[in-house]
């Protein structure tokens, strides 16, 4: 959470550095909704086996996207 909030304040200039940082809290505001529902239909439905996948396959995906958003800084 330190590093997005790093990423958010590092692209932004002062003038629209609030809008950046609102934003990026509406983010985690919805992961932190959403992921543990998506987590308990992944779960009942296809297995813990199949979640940890899931899982697995997200942290790639945003692994690389942070790398991707890093080089660009």
């Amino acid at each position: 959470m330190p590093f997005a909030s790093t990423v958010a304040v590092n692209r932004s200039v002062s003038a629209n550095r609030g809008s950046y940082m609102g934003l990026n809290g509406i983010s985690f505001s919805m992961a932190f909704v959403t992921s543990p529902l998506i987590g308990t239909f992944i779960a009942q439905n296809y297995g813990f086996n199949n979640l940890w996948i899931f899982n697995c396959i997200m942290i790639a995906i945003a692994s690389i996207g942070f790398y991707f958003v890093m080089k660009k800084m």
